[in-house]
């Protein structure tokens, strides 16, 4: 998952919870996910409010892991796809 923790246009637009529901919502629900997934999901979470990142800013960072690096790395099925989160 792609997203920036207070997504406008999913949490506001789509969802119509706003950016800090939405935050609250993404942060609790994902590590639950991505342990189901047994290693199929990861997430790309940054701060702010952005939609898109891959259209805009490839160097773009959550956690110290540009959106380009971590593409990369589920591309290649790298040991280095790991989630990546700002504080």
């Amino acid at each position: 998952m792609l997203t920036s923790k207070q997504d406008f246009v999913i949490g506001t637009v789509f969802l119509g919870i706003g950016g800090s529901a939405f935050e609250t919502s993404v942060l609790q629900q994902l590590p639950a996910i991505e342990d189901f997934s047994e290693g199929r999901m990861r997430s790309w979470i940054k701060n702010g409010t952005e939609h898109t990142f891959i259209q805009r800013d490839v160097t773009a960072t959550a956690g110290g892991v540009s959106v380009q690096d971590w593409l990369t790395a589920f591309l290649a099925d790298s040991p280095a796809w790991t989630t990546a989160r700002d504080d």
